[in-house]
């Protein structure tokens, strides 16, 4: 900086950050069918405050104007597909574009209903009366809740093979049609834990224990009058008892064996 006597003083330093990040989410909807030569639009894009909307390309043969969440648009005269261009900017002049596409028709096509019903324990999606366009596919995923699997699922009334992760998906739609879902317990997954001891005492429980996958376990060793523990084994290989004789398996996770040997109390 300049003083007030013309002299330069120290240098100072500024640091600024140059905004570069385009608006997100940029998204532009318009009915897939129409017989008007006017259009509603649905519009958005996180950060931005300006758009401008053209029949020809992004940013060409329109104007800036405000961002709006709703916009009634023009069509180019004439039947057909009808493409809808829109140029979203924000205050730092960084553009995102996004593309509505609708179809100009003279009738419109029949619409069909599928309904989507779900059992309890779980559910369908979408679900409900959904409306689907003649020709049109609807896919519909089925979700089943947190310890339950699908049972099973009717298409028309008619079973049928799930695919690609739990989605069934009605190909050219040409009448109405129904999907419904029931769900199931998932089979509880098990394991075995095979307890012996020799002829000096015995573990509790004994012989072959079932566990369920994810839970623990406690075997008390008891020894006969005038017994300790001797030699404690899993798999073959030995383990160390907690002080009160006892053995916990804990977050089961597949079979194991459980071998005890006694020896005379010292």
């Amino acid at each position: 900086p300049v003083n007030q006597r013309g002299r330069i003083g120290g240098t100072e330093t500024i640091g600024f950050r140059v905004d570069t990040v385009p608006p997100a989410n940029a998204a532009a909807t318009a009915p897939k069918f129409t017989t008007s030569s006017y259009v509603p639009l649905t519009l958005g894009a996180t950060g931005a405050s300006e758009m401008l909307i053209s029949n020809i390309n992004y940013g060409e043969g329109g104007v800036w104007e405000e961002l709006a969440k709703e916009r009634e648009w023009r069509l180019t005269d004439g039947d057909g597909l009808k493409k809808i261009y829109v140029r979203f900017r924000d205050r730092a002049g960084n553009t995102a574009n996004a593309l509505a596409v609708t179809e100009k028709v003279s009738d419109m096509p029949n619409q069909y209903k599928i309904m989507a019903t779900a059992g309890e324990n779980g559910n369908i999606v979408p679900s409900g009366e959904v409306t689907v366009w003649k020709g049109d596919d609807r896919d519909f995923v089925i979700v089943p809740d947190d310890g339950y699997e699908i049972g099973e699922v009717l298409a028309d009334g008619v079973p049928v093979t799930l695919k690609d992760g739990n989605h069934f998906t009605f190909r050219n739609v040409t009448n109405d049609a129904s999907i419904s879902a029931t769900f199931e317990a998932k089979a509880a997954v098990t394991y075995t834990i095979t307890a012996t001891a020799d002829a000096n005492g015995t573990t509790r429980p004994s012989g072959v224990v079932t566990v369920n996958e994810g839970d623990e376990i406690i075997f008390d060793i008891i020894p006969d009058d005038g017994y300790e523990p001797d030699i404690v084994q899993i798999d073959g290989k030995r383990v160390r008892l907690r002080d009160d004789n006892t053995y916990k398996f804990i977050n089961l996770g597949k079979d194991y064996t459980l071998f005890v040997t006694f020896k005379k109390s010292m």
